[in-house]
């Protein structure tokens, strides 16, 4: 299954807005707000929203979730939905790499139905993996990202170049 995240690598591994539209940092580095796309739907015909957003990076930090990737965000104090399309990021630090880290497949955004399903059974990854969870965006000129798939090829290229000069 694919999942999209707020922001995605581009083919030179730069991150690029994907689910977020843009972002405002704080004075102090510490709370970053992201405005996210309209109108974008689950295949289960859910919407994404700062909810979800919430919903994901609660679960993903919880350490009870028994997630093995959870120390990914550990510098994350707390995520709040401002309303149903704006989310607000309170790191404990500033953190440079931040938009780098949500570009990573850790941060991808699971169908809010399956995270419920995961809950329920009291399996953190109880139901993923499913097609339902497929987060699709619509961009007005019918196009779809495909960045992550590019940049996961170029960093294969890049480990495989250094695999073979050591």
């Amino acid at each position: 299954s694919i999942y999209e995240g707020l922001y995605r690598f581009d083919t030179n591994l730069t991150p690029q807005p994907q689910l977020a539209e843009s972002y405002t940092v704080s004075d102090d580095g510490l709370v970053y707000t992201f405005k996210l796309r309209p109108n974008v739907k689950y295949q289960d015909g859910s919407d994404f929203t700062a909810e979800t957003v919430k919903m994901n990076f609660d679960r993903g930090m919880n350490p009870a979730s028994k997630l093995t990737r959870r120390t990914f965000f550990s510098f994350v104090d707390k995520v709040e939905a401002v309303d149903p399309l704006t989310v607000r990021f309170t790191l404990k630090q500033p953190t440079a790499g931040f938009i780098a880290r949500l570009s990573n497949g850790t941060a991808s955004m699971v169908c809010p139905s399956l995270l419920k399903k995961a809950a329920a059974a009291g399996d953190a990854a109880a139901g993923l993996g499913g097609g339902s969870g497929i987060a699709v965006t619509e961009p007005a000129d019918g196009s779809r990202s495909r960045g992550n798939v590019h940049a996961r090829k170029k960093m294969q290229s890049r480990n495989m170049a250094r695999t073979e000069t050591t």
